[in-house]
Formats: C-alpha cells, structure tokens, sequence
C-alpha cells in the first residue's frame, strides 16, 4: 500500500509540475493569435500524464502505459466506432428532447470551418489525458489497494470534482453544481465500466472525445465553456433541467445522455466473449 501511494504521490507532483510549465500564461497568450492555445494546453495536459507514468514506471516500479491501458482492445475497431458514435447520438437525442418539449431554442449558427479539425484534436487531447489520469493512474493505482470498487469510486468523484472550477458561476449549493457533480461523477462511473469491460483506454478515449465534441457542434455549452457550432442554442427551460449555461452536463437531460450510453454500453457487453475485459494486480496488503 505504501508503494502505491508513493506512486501517486511522485505521479501527481510531475504531472502538476509539466502541467504547470505547459500552460504558463506567457505561453498560452502568445499562442492565442493563432488559435492554438486551447490545443496547446490540451495537448500540455496529455504530456504531462505520459510523462508521469513513464518516470514513475522507471524509478519506481509503477504500472506502465500498457497496463494503464494503453494498449488497443482486440475489437478495437468496433470499441472506437461505438466510442466515436455515442456522443453525437446522446446529444440528438437530448436536443431532440429538449426542442420537442420547447426547452430550447434553435437558429442557424457559424460553421466551424477550418477549426473543425483544430477542434477535434484538442477534445482528443483533452480525452486522453483525462482518461489517462483518471482511468488509467487513479483507478487502476486505487484498485491495486483496495479493490476495483474503490478504484471506480475514488476516479469518478476526483474525475467531477475535477470540473468544480467550471462551476464559478452557480453558486455552490445550487441544484445545477450537485446536478454537474452527480451526472460527471457518473459519466466516470460509465467510462470506468468502458475501460474495464475492454481493458483499454480506448473505448472511454473515444467516447469522452466524441462527447465533446458533439456538445460543441451542436452548440451546446461544454462544461461551462461556450461553444460556437453548427446550431445556436438558447436555453428557455430551468437551468436545473437543461443545464443553462454549464450545458447538458448540468441538468436533468444530462442524466438522459447517461441512460442512452449505459444501455449502448450494456448492449455491447453482452456481446463480448467473458474474460475479455482488464483487471487490476492483486491489491496490495495494507
């Protein structure tokens, strides 16, 4: 158990540190004009965890990229297809729920363009770091302890809490912050499920990003951060139930893309030959 925790300990501070320096303001402001800032920190985001791993795993003994997840699941083929598809399905489905019942209203927006490609590769930054520390360190690391449970639990509540700086526009006992906190400590509960139904990374990989991203093309707000998409978006219903301007994630038809992807992910599991999926080492004695 000590050593575990000496692992995440030495892992954290890295992954702050090259975080820290990836992101510095001098940087991200001179990167602006470009447009690349947000890529930049995203991709900053995802090296810093590589880094962590690889310098952990080399001093002390920690679990590698491979047996954080890394490597591709037999069906990876159809894990990205089914990762790459759910989110643009979830998020019809909750913009058609939200237009049919006048939760939402709907007019022409601007086009991504060029930016559609700068877009989607910050959101799969963005999936892969976040996947990577909470999947694959927190709770493979935590599950090594005390058993897959616990690894589960302690990665999607950190994974939601992770967020809360998003949250600086509702007040922190409002009903949209504990919605944010339960639909994203879920969501890490789904994606948990994800990577250890295939035993890899990717699928959740996949998923987040596609989440993402199909948030931003439709023109819903991404986790508090506004988007510019195909559609322009204006909420008419309570934020307690659509999310406002935190977006779905922060509302009840945040709980209705859950329900969708739980039943994917069911569905696709039945199909899977059983002792396919990832366990962790044996947990450590305390």
């Amino acid at each position: 158990m000590a050593r575990v925790l000496w692992q995440l300990a030495a892992f954290v501070v890295i992954w702050l540190v090259v975080a820290s320096l990836g992101t510095a303001p001098p940087l991200l402001d001179a990167l602006a004009p470009l447009g690349a800032s947000d890529l930049i920190a995203a991709a900053t985001l995802l090296l810093a965890a590589v880094v962590g791993v690889l310098v952990v795993q080399r001093w002390l003994g920690g679990p590698s990229l491979g047996a954080l997840g890394a490597r591709p699941p037999r069906d990876w083929p159809v894990a990205l297809a089914l990762g790459g598809l759910l989110g643009p399905l979830q998020f019809t489905a909750v913009l058609g729920v939200e237009t049919a019942l006048g939760l939402v209203q709907v007019a022409p927006g601007a086009p991504p363009g060029g930016g559609l490609l700068l877009l989607a590769l910050t959101f799969l930054c963005v999936a892969a770091g976040e996947e990577l520390l909470m999947r694959g360190v927190l709770l493979v690391q935590v599950a090594r302890v005390w058993g897959v449970p616990a690894g589960v639990v302690v990665s999607s509540v950190i994974f939601a809490l992770f967020h809360v700086p998003n949250l600086s526009g509702e007040p922190s006992g409002s009903l949209v912050a504990a919605l944010v906190l339960g639909v994203l400590a879920l969501l890490g509960v789904l994606w948990s499920l994800a990577a250890r139904l295939t035993g890899s990374l990717w699928l959740p990989v996949a998923w987040h990003a596609s989440w993402n991203f199909a948030q931003a093309l439709l023109g819903f707000p991404v986790s508090g951060h506004p988007a510019e998409g195909l559609l322009r978006l204006a909420p008419r219903g309570p934020a307690w139930v659509t999310g406002g301007a935190f977006g779905p994630e922060g509302g009840l038809v945040g709980l209705l893309a859950l329900g969708l992807g739980a039943l994917a992910l069911w569905a696709y599991a039945r199909r899977r030959p059983r002792g396919s999926g990832w366990s962790p080492s044996p947990p450590t004695a305390p």
